[in-house]
């Protein structure tokens, strides 16, 4: 692997060993050179011809914006691999990549990792195409994200995330279910729901992972939906997350590839992003659209 990284940093992320001067320094110590960006400028300079990395150093949400480069944006002709340095508050992605160790000890892993395909999402139907790699989905958690931006948060990462499920876990008990129609790789299946959720790993949200069998590399997505019938399942699982209970989503899902979905309401998620679905969008998969370090 070429010597040279990329790095794309958010600066209002993480604690004092992710300081851009001390993030820099490790990199330079471990051989590397070092081309530094914050998250927070509008225009990132291209990578040159001696780049063989885009490094992130933040959350779920720093990590699409540069995945967003290089799928549609500036970047989209480099075809170079990213690596995850986590300092966010969930870490979703971080997590089903396997990667938690320590920043050194990460940075120190790379020369020993391969590049590995993974898979994003391709979103038609809304008022520009998106991309997901998280998951897109309707009903609750939408709801939450409206909720949370009103509410006064924890500081600590973790007292956040339990605050989350709590909030969540309220939405719960008093959400109404939504007429919907999906046809799933040419089946069709319709009802009234709480949740739908189309996967592309694990875990969303407060780190709640209702496809735990996800892979982000097998060219699949995984539908979860949650009828008003399931209530209760689901009330039971997001409170025993939050009491540091840690057991299996017990509902299936439906593995997929491509997605019609019709939803009575406009209430819609992009990964992080709270969005407005106005008609019916269309989904598909596209594998190893992506290629990260792990």
């Amino acid at each position: 692997m070429k010597k040279k990284v990329q790095l794309v940093h958010n600066p209002t992320a993480g604690d004092e060993e992710h300081e851009a001067q001390d993030l820099i320094a490790l990199l330079q110590k471990e051989g590397y050179a070092c081309e530094y960006t914050s998250a927070n400028e509008e225009n990132w300079p291209l990578p040159d011809s001696y780049t063989g990395l885009i490094a992130v150093v933040g959350g779920d949400g720093t990590i699409r914006q540069v995945a967003k480069a290089l799928v549609q944006g500036a970047w989209a002709d480099s075809h170079l691999p990213l690596a995850v340095i986590p300092c966010g508050t969930a870490n979703n992605i971080a997590k089903s990549l396997g990667i938690s160790a320590p920043t050194r000890q990460i940075v120190q892993s790379w020369s020993q990792c391969q590049p590995q395909p993974f898979d994003i999402g391709k979103v038609e139907g809304l008022s520009e195409e998106a991309f997901f790699m998280e998951a897109f989905g309707f009903g609750l958690f939408p709801d939450l994200m409206d909720a949370m931006k009103t509410l006064d948060k924890p500081e600590n990462p973790s007292d956040e995330l339990t605050f989350a499920l709590e909030v969540l876990h309220e939405l719960i008990e008093k959400a109404k279910p939504c007429q919907a129609r999906l046809t799933i790789d040419g089946k069709v299946y319709e009802g009234n729901y709480l949740l739908l959720e189309v996967m592309n790993i694990r875990s969303i949200g407060p780190n709640l992972a209702l496809a735990p069998n996800a892979d982000w590399g097998d060219g699949a997505f995984e539908v979860v939906l949650v009828s008003e019938e399931d209530r209760n399942v689901l009330a039971k699982h997001v409170l025993d997350q939050s009491h540091g209970i840690h057991d299996v989503f017990p509902l299936p899902s439906i593995m997929a590839r491509e997605i019609r979905i019709e939803w009575a309401q406009t209430n819609a998620h992009c990964d992080d992003e709270r969005i407005e679905a106005l008609g019916p969008v269309q989904l598909q998969i596209q594998p190893g659209r992506l290629q990260v370090l792990r």
